[in-house]
């Protein structure tokens, strides 16, 4: 029954658009960089020697797309809201080092 209870909730977060796990309303450019950066920690992990050159290929295109735009975008963001307590609260929430320490 927890389990449960904990995946709706986990559902319920991932799927609002512009409002934060933690409540915090977000603008469109923040749910971007989010989305960026969580596709960028997912494609990070994916990477395995053991996989087909056209897999690795696929995985290389995705980490630039998403790690590279979630770089670019932090960037930006953080000076955009440097005043905004709970915004940086939710960028530091997802600077991943697989998008701090991206280089193309």
């Amino acid at each position: 029954m927890r389990i449960t209870a904990f995946v709706i909730s986990a559902c319920l977060c991932v799927s609002s658009a512009s409002v934060s796990c933690a409540g915090t309303r977000t603008s469109k450019d923040v749910d971007l960089f989010i989305e960026n950066a969580d596709n960028c920690e997912h494609w990070a992990g994916e990477w395995d020697s053991t996989l087909s050159k056209a897999e690795k290929r696929h995985i290389e295109r995705s980490v630039i797309k998403y790690c590279g735009a979630a770089q670019k975008q932090l960037r930006t963001l953080k000076i955009k809201y440097k005043d905004e307590a709970d915004v940086k609260r939710i960028l530091a929430d997802h600077e991943y080092d697989s998008v701090t320490n991206f280089v193309k």
